[in-house]
Protein backbone atom coordinates (compact mmCIF):
# COMPACT_ATOMS: atom_id res chain seq x y z
CA UNK A 1 0.00 0.00 0.00
CA UNK A 2 1.29 3.71 -0.83
CA UNK A 3 1.99 6.18 1.56
CA UNK A 4 1.03 9.69 0.68
CA UNK A 5 2.72 12.37 2.54
CA UNK A 6 0.40 14.18 4.78
CA UNK A 7 0.96 17.41 3.86
CA UNK A 8 -1.78 16.99 0.96
CA UNK A 9 -4.07 16.63 3.66
CA UNK A 10 -3.09 19.82 6.41
CA UNK A 11 -6.00 18.75 8.94
CA UNK A 12 -3.84 15.96 10.45
CA UNK A 13 -1.14 18.60 12.05
CA UNK A 14 -3.96 19.40 13.87
CA UNK A 15 -5.26 16.44 15.47
CA UNK A 16 -3.78 14.26 18.55
CA UNK A 17 -0.07 12.68 17.55
CA UNK A 18 -1.37 9.53 19.25
CA UNK A 19 -4.18 9.12 16.98
CA UNK A 20 -2.56 10.11 14.11
CA UNK A 21 0.32 7.32 14.57
CA UNK A 22 -2.90 5.02 15.03
CA UNK A 23 -4.05 5.61 11.65
CA UNK A 24 -3.57 2.74 8.91
CA UNK A 25 -5.73 3.32 6.24
CA UNK A 26 -6.99 6.85 4.32
CA UNK A 27 -9.30 7.32 1.52
CA UNK A 28 -10.39 10.70 0.56
CA UNK A 29 -12.90 12.07 -2.02
CA UNK A 30 -13.32 15.57 -2.18
CA UNK A 31 -13.96 16.97 1.22
CA UNK A 32 -14.76 13.88 2.31
CA UNK A 33 -12.29 11.14 4.22
CA UNK A 34 -13.21 8.04 6.07
CA UNK A 35 -9.85 6.82 8.51
CA UNK A 36 -9.20 2.69 9.78
CA UNK A 37 -7.08 2.37 12.43
CA UNK A 38 -5.00 -0.24 13.40
CA UNK A 39 -7.67 -1.56 16.07
CA UNK A 40 -10.34 -1.02 13.53
CA UNK A 41 -11.56 1.46 14.30
CA UNK A 42 -13.54 3.89 11.94
CA UNK A 43 -13.65 7.81 11.57
CA UNK A 44 -14.98 10.03 9.13
CA UNK A 45 -14.72 13.68 8.13
CA UNK A 46 -15.94 16.09 6.32
CA UNK A 47 -13.05 18.87 6.03
CA UNK A 48 -15.07 21.40 4.42
CA UNK A 49 -16.70 25.01 5.18
CA UNK A 50 -18.30 25.00 1.12
CA UNK A 51 -21.99 25.93 1.71
CA UNK A 52 -23.04 24.48 -1.61
CA UNK A 53 -21.91 21.09 0.13
CA UNK A 54 -22.96 22.05 3.91
CA UNK A 55 -26.22 23.53 2.43
CA UNK A 56 -28.59 23.06 5.67
CA UNK A 57 -28.13 20.99 8.45
CA UNK A 58 -30.87 18.48 7.13
CA UNK A 59 -28.56 17.61 4.08
CA UNK A 60 -27.58 13.83 3.97
CA UNK A 61 -24.10 14.72 3.53
CA UNK A 62 -23.75 16.66 6.26
CA UNK A 63 -25.55 14.09 8.34
CA UNK A 64 -23.26 11.48 6.93
CA UNK A 65 -20.69 12.71 10.25
CA UNK A 66 -22.26 15.16 12.28
CA UNK A 67 -25.42 15.31 14.46
CA UNK A 68 -27.59 18.38 14.01
CA UNK A 69 -25.10 20.50 14.29
CA UNK A 70 -24.79 22.96 10.62
CA UNK A 71 -21.19 23.59 11.36
CA UNK A 72 -18.59 21.53 8.89
CA UNK A 73 -16.03 19.65 10.48
CA UNK A 74 -12.37 18.78 10.29
CA UNK A 75 -11.92 16.51 12.81
CA UNK A 76 -12.66 12.91 13.17
CA UNK A 77 -16.13 11.63 14.16
CA UNK A 78 -16.37 7.67 15.05
CA UNK A 79 -18.77 5.14 12.76
CA UNK A 80 -19.69 2.90 15.54
CA UNK A 81 -21.39 1.01 12.95
CA UNK A 82 -18.41 -0.13 11.55
CA UNK A 83 -15.94 -0.60 14.60
CA UNK A 84 -14.62 -4.22 14.24
CA UNK A 85 -16.01 -5.13 10.51
CA UNK A 86 -12.80 -4.72 8.76
CA UNK A 87 -13.54 -2.23 6.13
CA UNK A 88 -11.42 -2.97 3.18
CA UNK A 89 -13.14 -0.38 1.04
CA UNK A 90 -14.94 3.08 0.71
CA UNK A 91 -16.52 3.55 -2.97
CA UNK A 92 -17.84 7.06 -2.79
CA UNK A 93 -20.95 8.43 -4.63
CA UNK A 94 -22.27 11.85 -5.11
CA UNK A 95 -23.68 12.40 -1.27
CA UNK A 96 -23.59 8.68 -0.25
CA UNK A 97 -20.96 6.27 0.55
CA UNK A 98 -20.80 2.16 0.77
CA UNK A 99 -18.35 0.59 2.74
CA UNK A 100 -17.11 -3.22 1.90
CA UNK A 101 -15.89 -5.54 4.85
CA UNK A 102 -13.49 -8.26 4.08
CA UNK A 103 -16.66 -10.92 4.75
CA UNK A 104 -18.42 -9.16 1.67
CA UNK A 105 -20.88 -7.61 3.49
CA UNK A 106 -21.65 -3.72 2.55
CA UNK A 107 -22.88 -1.06 4.83
CA UNK A 108 -24.59 2.19 3.22
CA UNK A 109 -25.00 5.87 4.51
CA UNK A 110 -25.78 9.29 2.65
CA UNK A 111 -28.40 10.59 0.45
CA UNK A 112 -31.13 8.22 -0.86
CA UNK A 113 -33.30 10.05 -2.94
CA UNK A 114 -32.81 7.51 -6.34
CA UNK A 115 -32.57 4.58 -3.61
CA UNK A 116 -28.92 4.91 -4.02
CA UNK A 117 -28.18 3.42 -0.49
CA UNK A 118 -29.89 -0.07 -0.98
CA UNK A 119 -31.53 0.47 1.75
CA UNK A 120 -35.19 0.40 0.78
CA UNK A 121 -37.13 4.00 0.55
CA UNK A 122 -36.13 6.25 3.27
CA UNK A 123 -34.79 9.72 2.47
CA UNK A 124 -31.28 9.38 4.00
CA UNK A 125 -29.34 7.64 6.13
CA UNK A 126 -27.57 9.28 9.12
CA UNK A 127 -25.12 6.52 9.60
CA UNK A 128 -23.56 3.26 8.16
CA UNK A 129 -26.80 0.60 7.45
CA UNK A 130 -26.21 -2.79 6.39
CA UNK A 131 -27.71 -3.75 3.12
CA UNK A 132 -29.39 -6.41 4.01
CA UNK A 133 -30.83 -7.18 0.86
CA UNK A 134 -27.24 -8.78 0.15
CA UNK A 135 -26.33 -9.88 3.24
CA UNK A 136 -26.53 -13.74 2.28
CA UNK A 137 -23.92 -12.85 -0.56
CA UNK A 138 -20.08 -12.49 -0.39
CA UNK A 139 -19.64 -9.06 -1.92
CA UNK A 140 -15.99 -8.23 -3.57
CA UNK A 141 -15.99 -5.34 -5.59
CA UNK A 142 -18.74 -2.07 -5.67
CA UNK A 143 -18.56 1.01 -8.00
CA UNK A 144 -20.99 3.92 -7.92
CA UNK A 145 -22.42 6.69 -9.81
CA UNK A 146 -23.70 10.30 -8.34
CA UNK A 147 -26.86 8.50 -7.32
CA UNK A 148 -26.45 4.39 -8.06
CA UNK A 149 -24.36 1.54 -7.54
CA UNK A 150 -23.32 -2.03 -8.68
CA UNK A 151 -21.82 -4.96 -6.82
CA UNK A 152 -20.18 -7.77 -8.09
CA UNK A 153 -20.30 -11.02 -5.72
CA UNK A 154 -17.79 -13.95 -5.60
CA UNK A 155 -19.93 -16.32 -7.40
CA UNK A 156 -20.14 -13.75 -10.39
CA UNK A 157 -23.80 -12.69 -9.99
CA UNK A 158 -23.90 -8.82 -10.30
CA UNK A 159 -26.47 -6.36 -8.34
CA UNK A 160 -27.74 -3.22 -9.32
CA UNK A 161 -29.77 -0.46 -7.38
CA UNK A 162 -30.50 3.17 -7.51
CA UNK A 163 -30.84 5.27 -10.52
CA UNK A 164 -33.05 3.13 -13.44
CA UNK A 165 -33.15 -0.11 -10.73
CA UNK A 166 -34.92 0.65 -7.47
CA UNK A 167 -34.43 1.01 -4.09
CA UNK A 168 -33.27 -2.40 -3.21
CA UNK A 169 -30.33 -4.12 -4.83
CA UNK A 170 -31.76 -6.35 -7.91
CA UNK A 171 -30.15 -9.22 -9.63
CA UNK A 172 -28.89 -8.83 -13.40
CA UNK A 173 -30.48 -11.31 -15.15
CA UNK A 174 -28.53 -10.92 -18.17
CA UNK A 175 -25.58 -12.48 -16.98
CA UNK A 176 -25.04 -15.82 -16.31
CA UNK A 177 -23.23 -15.53 -12.65
CA UNK A 178 -19.94 -15.81 -14.41
CA UNK A 179 -19.29 -11.53 -13.79
CA UNK A 180 -15.65 -10.70 -13.01
CA UNK A 181 -15.18 -7.34 -13.11
CA UNK A 182 -18.19 -4.54 -12.96
CA UNK A 183 -17.95 -0.66 -14.26
CA UNK A 184 -20.74 2.40 -14.23
CA UNK A 185 -20.54 4.35 -17.30
CA UNK A 186 -21.79 8.25 -16.77
CA UNK A 187 -22.98 10.15 -19.69
CA UNK A 188 -23.86 13.62 -19.19
CA UNK A 189 -26.56 15.93 -21.18
CA UNK A 190 -27.74 19.04 -20.51
CA UNK A 191 -28.22 18.74 -16.71
CA UNK A 192 -29.14 15.51 -16.58
CA UNK A 193 -26.94 12.18 -15.92
CA UNK A 194 -27.81 8.65 -17.60
CA UNK A 195 -25.75 5.66 -16.46
CA UNK A 196 -25.07 2.45 -18.72
CA UNK A 197 -23.82 -0.96 -16.80
CA UNK A 198 -21.12 -3.05 -17.91
CA UNK A 199 -19.19 -6.69 -16.64
CA UNK A 200 -17.06 -8.96 -17.44
CA UNK A 201 -17.85 -12.29 -18.17
CA UNK A 202 -16.00 -14.86 -20.28
CA UNK A 203 -13.59 -12.30 -21.22
CA UNK A 204 -16.19 -10.31 -23.04
CA UNK A 205 -17.58 -7.41 -22.26
CA UNK A 206 -21.72 -7.57 -21.50
CA UNK A 207 -24.04 -4.91 -20.50
CA UNK A 208 -26.69 -5.72 -17.85
CA UNK A 209 -29.44 -3.94 -20.01
CA UNK A 210 -28.55 -4.49 -23.83
CA UNK A 211 -28.45 -8.22 -25.53
CA UNK A 212 -25.31 -9.08 -27.27
CA UNK A 213 -21.91 -9.73 -26.01
CA UNK A 214 -19.70 -10.32 -29.13
CA UNK A 215 -17.26 -7.84 -28.39
CA UNK A 216 -14.07 -7.55 -26.97
CA UNK A 217 -12.90 -11.23 -26.31
CA UNK A 218 -9.38 -12.47 -23.44
CA UNK A 219 -10.54 -8.96 -21.71
CA UNK A 220 -9.47 -9.01 -18.25
CA UNK A 221 -10.75 -5.33 -16.58
CA UNK A 222 -12.65 -2.70 -17.46
CA UNK A 223 -13.07 0.69 -15.78
CA UNK A 224 -15.25 3.97 -17.32
CA UNK A 225 -15.62 7.58 -16.73
CA UNK A 226 -17.48 9.75 -18.48
CA UNK A 227 -18.74 8.72 -22.13
CA UNK A 228 -15.26 6.90 -22.09
CA UNK A 229 -14.62 2.69 -21.61
CA UNK A 230 -11.17 1.29 -21.43
CA UNK A 231 -10.85 -2.23 -21.78
CA UNK A 232 -7.35 -4.06 -20.82
CA UNK A 233 -6.31 -7.25 -21.82
CA UNK A 234 -5.10 -10.33 -20.17
CA UNK A 235 -2.08 -10.06 -22.73
CA UNK A 236 -1.41 -6.51 -21.46
CA UNK A 237 -2.67 -4.54 -24.40
CA UNK A 238 -5.19 -1.41 -24.25
CA UNK A 239 -8.72 -0.77 -25.80
CA UNK A 240 -10.56 2.00 -25.39
CA UNK A 241 -14.01 3.86 -26.97
CA UNK A 242 -15.41 6.66 -26.59
CA UNK A 243 -19.27 5.67 -26.60
CA UNK A 244 -22.85 7.16 -26.75
CA UNK A 245 -26.16 5.27 -26.10
CA UNK A 246 -27.07 6.81 -29.29
CA UNK A 247 -24.37 4.69 -31.32
CA UNK A 248 -26.76 1.69 -30.45
CA UNK A 249 -25.23 -1.28 -29.22
CA UNK A 250 -21.42 -1.41 -27.87
CA UNK A 251 -19.45 -3.32 -30.83
CA UNK A 252 -15.88 -4.29 -30.90
CA UNK A 253 -15.24 -2.31 -33.69
CA UNK A 254 -15.87 1.14 -31.60
CA UNK A 255 -12.54 0.03 -29.48
CA UNK A 256 -9.47 1.62 -30.61
CA UNK A 257 -6.11 -0.30 -29.40
CA UNK A 258 -3.97 2.43 -27.88
CA UNK A 259 -0.27 1.04 -29.22
CA UNK A 260 2.36 3.84 -27.90
CA UNK A 261 2.29 2.43 -24.24
CA UNK A 262 4.02 -0.33 -23.21
CA UNK A 263 2.30 -2.97 -21.88
CA UNK A 264 -0.25 -2.47 -19.46
CA UNK A 265 -0.71 -3.97 -16.27
CA UNK A 266 -3.46 -1.61 -14.46
CA UNK A 267 -5.90 1.02 -15.63
CA UNK A 268 -7.89 4.17 -14.01
CA UNK A 269 -11.15 5.95 -14.61
CA UNK A 270 -12.80 8.31 -13.04
CA UNK A 271 -14.71 11.43 -13.49
CA UNK A 272 -15.84 14.53 -11.07
CA UNK A 273 -19.34 13.28 -11.40
CA UNK A 274 -18.72 10.71 -10.05
CA UNK A 275 -15.79 11.64 -7.35
CA UNK A 276 -17.21 14.81 -5.71
CA UNK A 277 -20.44 15.44 -3.72
CA UNK A 278 -22.39 17.89 -5.71
CA UNK A 279 -22.34 18.79 -9.55
CA UNK A 280 -25.43 21.21 -9.95
CA UNK A 281 -22.96 23.72 -11.96
CA UNK A 282 -20.20 22.46 -14.30
CA UNK A 283 -17.23 24.67 -15.54
CA UNK A 284 -13.89 23.96 -17.57
CA UNK A 285 -11.64 24.74 -14.63
CA UNK A 286 -13.63 22.60 -12.81
CA UNK A 287 -14.86 18.95 -14.74
CA UNK A 288 -12.05 16.29 -14.15
CA UNK A 289 -12.67 12.86 -16.65
CA UNK A 290 -9.14 10.96 -16.22
CA UNK A 291 -8.51 7.93 -17.69
CA UNK A 292 -5.04 5.94 -16.92
CA UNK A 293 -2.91 3.01 -17.09
CA UNK A 294 0.08 1.58 -15.28
CA UNK A 295 2.79 -0.24 -17.52
CA UNK A 296 4.59 -3.26 -15.89
CA UNK A 297 7.68 -1.00 -15.18
CA UNK A 298 5.29 1.09 -12.66
CA UNK A 299 4.66 3.75 -15.70
CA UNK A 300 1.93 5.78 -15.17
CA UNK A 301 0.42 7.12 -18.30
CA UNK A 302 -3.03 9.69 -18.21
CA UNK A 303 -5.07 11.45 -20.53
CA UNK A 304 -8.47 13.43 -20.33
CA UNK A 305 -9.57 16.70 -18.85
CA UNK A 306 -8.40 18.01 -16.03
CA UNK A 307 -6.62 20.88 -14.26
CA UNK A 308 -8.79 22.89 -16.67
CA UNK A 309 -7.64 21.74 -19.98
CA UNK A 310 -9.86 19.89 -22.40
CA UNK A 311 -8.97 16.87 -23.75
CA UNK A 312 -5.46 16.54 -22.57
CA UNK A 313 -3.20 13.84 -24.93
CA UNK A 314 -1.95 10.89 -23.41
CA UNK A 315 1.35 11.90 -21.77
CA UNK A 316 3.78 10.10 -19.40
CA UNK A 317 3.97 11.43 -15.90
CA UNK A 318 6.48 11.02 -12.93
CA UNK A 319 4.38 8.66 -10.73
CA UNK A 320 4.26 5.24 -9.82
CA UNK A 321 0.81 5.30 -8.59
CA UNK A 322 -2.85 6.06 -9.40
CA UNK A 323 -3.31 7.77 -5.56
CA UNK A 324 -0.37 9.97 -6.54
CA UNK A 325 -1.88 10.90 -10.04
CA UNK A 326 -5.34 11.51 -9.11
CA UNK A 327 -4.03 13.56 -5.81
CA UNK A 328 -1.50 16.28 -7.97
CA UNK A 329 -3.66 16.31 -11.08
CA UNK A 330 -6.90 16.93 -9.41
CA UNK A 331 -8.56 20.04 -8.27
CA UNK A 332 -9.72 18.35 -5.19
CA UNK A 333 -8.53 15.44 -2.87
CA UNK A 334 -9.34 12.47 -4.76
CA UNK A 335 -7.68 8.99 -4.14
CA UNK A 336 -7.66 5.93 -6.11
CA UNK A 337 -7.33 3.56 -3.33
CA UNK A 338 -6.46 3.41 0.07
CA UNK A 339 -2.75 4.63 1.44
CA UNK A 340 -1.11 4.66 4.12
CA UNK A 341 0.03 8.24 5.48
CA UNK A 342 3.87 8.94 5.77
CA UNK A 343 6.02 10.73 8.03
CA UNK A 344 3.59 10.56 10.24
CA UNK A 345 6.09 10.86 13.68
CA UNK A 346 7.41 14.15 12.43
CA UNK A 347 4.47 15.56 10.71
CA UNK A 348 3.84 18.73 13.07
CA UNK A 349 7.67 19.66 12.66
CA UNK A 350 8.00 22.28 10.51
CA UNK A 351 11.19 19.95 8.82
CA UNK A 352 9.22 16.85 8.83
CA UNK A 353 10.18 14.67 5.73
CA UNK A 354 6.96 15.43 3.65
CA UNK A 355 8.06 19.57 4.13
CA UNK A 356 11.80 18.93 3.54
CA UNK A 357 10.44 17.04 -0.44
CA UNK A 358 8.15 19.58 -0.78
CA UNK A 359 10.80 22.60 -0.50
CA UNK A 360 13.12 20.73 -2.53
CA UNK A 361 10.64 21.37 -5.76
CA UNK A 362 9.67 25.24 -4.78
CA UNK A 363 9.81 27.96 -7.69
CA UNK A 364 11.91 25.27 -10.09
CA UNK A 365 9.86 24.65 -13.89
CA UNK A 366 11.40 21.25 -14.09
CA UNK A 367 9.74 19.70 -11.09
CA UNK A 368 6.31 19.31 -12.17
CA UNK A 369 5.05 22.62 -11.77
CA UNK A 370 1.87 23.36 -13.11
CA UNK A 371 1.03 26.92 -12.04
CA UNK A 372 2.91 30.46 -12.26
CA UNK A 373 2.41 33.23 -9.43
CA UNK A 374 4.13 36.76 -11.06
CA UNK A 375 4.65 39.42 -8.91
CA UNK A 376 6.60 42.85 -9.86
CA UNK A 377 6.87 40.94 -13.34
CA UNK A 378 8.49 37.56 -12.06
CA UNK A 379 7.43 34.47 -12.16
CA UNK A 380 7.43 31.96 -9.40
CA UNK A 381 6.94 28.21 -10.10
CA UNK A 382 4.58 26.68 -8.09
CA UNK A 383 1.89 23.72 -7.58
CA UNK A 384 -1.70 23.88 -7.20
CA UNK A 385 -2.29 20.80 -4.98
CA UNK A 386 0.65 22.22 -2.59
CA UNK A 387 -0.88 25.73 -3.05
CA UNK A 388 -4.35 24.33 -2.60
CA UNK A 389 -3.68 22.18 0.51
CA UNK A 390 -1.78 24.38 2.62
CA UNK A 391 -3.84 28.10 2.28
CA UNK A 392 -7.58 27.95 2.74
CA UNK A 393 -7.39 31.08 0.52
CA UNK A 394 -5.52 29.38 -2.79
CA UNK A 395 -7.95 26.34 -2.04
CA UNK A 396 -10.88 28.51 -2.61
CA UNK A 397 -9.39 30.54 -5.03
CA UNK A 398 -7.89 27.52 -7.50
CA UNK A 399 -11.43 25.98 -7.61
CA UNK A 400 -12.92 28.68 -9.30
CA UNK A 401 -12.97 29.27 -13.02
CA UNK A 402 -9.39 30.47 -14.45
CA UNK A 403 -9.23 32.82 -17.54
CA UNK A 404 -9.36 31.31 -20.74
CA UNK A 405 -5.86 32.69 -21.95
CA UNK A 406 -4.23 32.57 -18.63
CA UNK A 407 -5.67 29.64 -16.66
CA UNK A 408 -2.55 28.85 -14.68
CA UNK A 409 -1.04 31.78 -14.33
CA UNK A 410 -1.89 34.51 -10.83
CA UNK A 411 -1.15 38.06 -11.30
CA UNK A 412 -0.43 39.51 -7.45
CA UNK A 413 -0.49 43.45 -7.95
CA UNK A 414 -0.57 44.80 -4.31
CA UNK A 415 3.21 43.61 -2.69
CA UNK A 416 6.58 43.27 -3.25
CA UNK A 417 8.30 39.97 -5.10
CA UNK A 418 10.91 39.41 -1.83
CA UNK A 419 7.72 39.30 0.91
CA UNK A 420 5.37 37.87 -1.40
CA UNK A 421 8.04 34.55 -2.37
CA UNK A 422 8.57 34.13 1.48
CA UNK A 423 4.86 33.94 2.05
CA UNK A 424 5.07 30.73 -0.77
CA UNK A 425 8.19 29.50 0.60
CA UNK A 426 6.20 29.33 4.11
CA UNK A 427 3.47 27.54 2.16
CA UNK A 428 6.23 24.99 1.04
CA UNK A 429 7.63 24.26 4.42
CA UNK A 430 11.03 26.33 3.78
CA UNK A 431 12.35 28.51 6.78
CA UNK A 432 12.09 31.98 6.38
CA UNK A 433 13.84 35.34 7.43
CA UNK A 434 11.11 38.03 9.09
CA UNK A 435 12.96 41.30 9.48
CA UNK A 436 12.19 44.57 10.45
CA UNK A 437 12.32 45.86 6.62
CA UNK A 438 9.94 43.03 5.73
CA UNK A 439 7.60 42.69 8.60
CA UNK A 440 5.12 44.93 8.10
CA UNK A 441 4.34 43.48 4.68
CA UNK A 442 4.46 40.02 5.71
CA UNK A 443 1.67 40.40 8.18
CA UNK A 444 -0.26 42.73 5.79
CA UNK A 445 0.32 39.83 3.37
CA UNK A 446 -1.09 37.27 6.31
CA UNK A 447 -4.23 39.04 6.64
CA UNK A 448 -5.15 39.42 2.96
CA UNK A 449 -4.42 35.46 2.68
CA UNK A 450 -6.32 35.09 5.79
CA UNK A 451 -3.11 32.66 7.15
CA UNK A 452 -3.22 32.93 10.95
CA UNK A 453 -0.50 30.52 11.03
CA UNK A 454 1.48 32.87 8.99
CA UNK A 455 0.97 35.77 10.87
CA UNK A 456 1.48 33.80 14.43
CA UNK A 457 4.91 32.53 12.80
CA UNK A 458 5.88 36.40 12.19
CA UNK A 459 5.10 37.47 15.48
CA UNK A 460 7.55 34.28 17.15
CA UNK A 461 10.11 35.63 14.84
CA UNK A 462 10.39 39.63 15.99
CA UNK A 463 9.04 38.19 19.50
CA UNK A 464 12.99 39.71 20.83
CA UNK A 465 13.03 42.59 18.05
CA UNK A 466 11.72 45.68 20.29
CA UNK A 467 12.16 47.71 17.27
CA UNK A 468 10.46 45.19 14.86
CA UNK A 469 7.39 44.86 17.05
CA UNK A 470 7.00 48.74 16.87
CA UNK A 471 5.71 48.32 13.28
CA UNK A 472 2.69 46.21 14.72
CA UNK A 473 0.12 49.70 15.68
CA UNK A 474 1.26 50.99 12.22
CA UNK A 475 -0.08 47.65 10.11
CA UNK A 476 -3.23 47.39 12.13
CA UNK A 477 -3.75 51.09 11.02
CA UNK A 478 -3.27 50.00 7.24
CA UNK A 479 -5.57 47.45 7.90
CA UNK A 480 -8.49 49.16 8.95
CA UNK A 481 -8.43 51.17 6.13
CA UNK A 482 -10.88 50.53 3.46
CA UNK A 483 -10.10 48.13 0.23
CA UNK A 484 -9.65 50.28 -2.01
CA UNK A 485 -7.21 52.79 -0.32
CA UNK A 486 -5.08 50.16 1.67
CA UNK A 487 -3.46 49.15 -1.51
CA UNK A 488 -2.49 52.79 -2.11
CA UNK A 489 -1.50 53.23 1.61
CA UNK A 490 0.73 49.94 1.21
CA UNK A 491 2.40 51.33 -2.18
CA UNK A 492 2.61 54.51 -0.05
CA UNK A 493 4.58 53.24 2.83
CA UNK A 494 7.33 51.13 0.96
CA UNK A 495 7.41 48.41 4.09
CA UNK A 496 10.44 50.19 4.77
CA UNK A 497 9.49 52.79 7.67
CA UNK A 498 11.42 50.20 9.95
CA UNK A 499 15.14 50.72 7.93
CA UNK A 500 15.67 54.22 9.63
Amino acid sequence: MIKIDPILFPYFASWNDTFVKGIERVWASGNRVLLVTKSDQVYGINATSTPAIMRTSEDPLHMMYTSASSVPHSEPKQLFQLHGKNVIDFIFGGDFIIALTKNGELFSWGGNQSGQLGLGDRPYAPHPIQISTLSDKTVTKVVCGKNTAMALCDDGQVFCWGESWGFIPVKCTAIQNKATDIAILSMSASSSLSYYYFCVEDGKIKSTTMEGSCWLNDIKSIVCSEHQILALKNDGSLYSTTWYATQGPLMEDHFIAIRNIPKVTEIYAASKMIAENYYDEYTDDSRFNMCGAKTENNEIYIWGTFRGRINTPLYSTSYSSFNEVVLMYSNFRLTHRAFMLGSVNKMKNTHCDCLKYISTIFDDESKNSDFIIVVEQIEIFVHRAILRQRSKYFEDKLAEPGNENDENVLHVKDFTYKAFKLFLQYLYGIDINVTRENVMELIIIAHQYSDEKFENLIMEKIADDEKAKMAIPAVKNILELPPEVMSIAMRGVQFKSLQQ
